[in-house]
């Protein structure tokens, strides 16, 4: 009996540090994080006129930089928007390099993001920021991850900063 107590003992604590190792590797799910310091780097208006010299669709640039928190290198397939009231109209990796685009572990990655305002009420409205989705390809398959840009200090969504100025 207490040889069974001595070998659990050291296999619980074994189990626990590979169940953590395999996790903190983004071997299962992408550790993908927005750097802090890129908050300030989101938030452009811009605006198309139609003949009369009065808007008629808004657009906002952010151009987010993403972290890799994990040891495993994730290769970027795809990137979406999830958010009301804005649609993601194009999207470029910072430095122009086409997608699939891969991150190294502890590496960055900079997405200039061009989004139409198409329900300005909603987005103004909204209590939640609008999250990046990230199509992510393993060795072992695909998987989707979302990530929540951090807002102001004020603690807005990220994107009501350029849609004051947009709507």
């Amino acid at each position: 009996m207490r040889k069974r107590v001595r070998w659990a003992g050291i296999w619980v604590p074994l189990a626990a540090v590979a169940v953590g190792a395999i996790w903190f590797s983004g071997l299962v799910t992408p550790l993908l994080v927005q750097k802090a310091s890129s908050v300030s780097e989101v938030g452009t208006a811009l605006w198309s006129l139609d003949d009369h010299g009065r808007r008629f669709r808004s657009y906002i640039t952010a151009s987010p930089v993403f972290v890799n928190e994990g040891w495993l290198p994730v290769t970027i397939t795809g990137v979406g928007l999830r958010g009301p009231g804005l649609d993601l109209l194009a999207i470029k990796e910072g430095e122009g390099r086409p997608f699939p685009y891969t991150v190294p572990g502890h590496g960055s990655v900079r997405l200039d993001l061009k989004l139409e305002v198409t329900d300005c009420a909603a987005a103004v409205a909204a209590e939640e920021p609008a999250a990046i989705v990230f199509r992510v390809e393993h060795w072992w398959g695909s998987v989707t991850t979302d990530v929540v840009p951090q807002g102001n200090s004020l603690g807005e969504p990220w994107q009501l900063s350029a849609l004051h100025l947009a709507c």
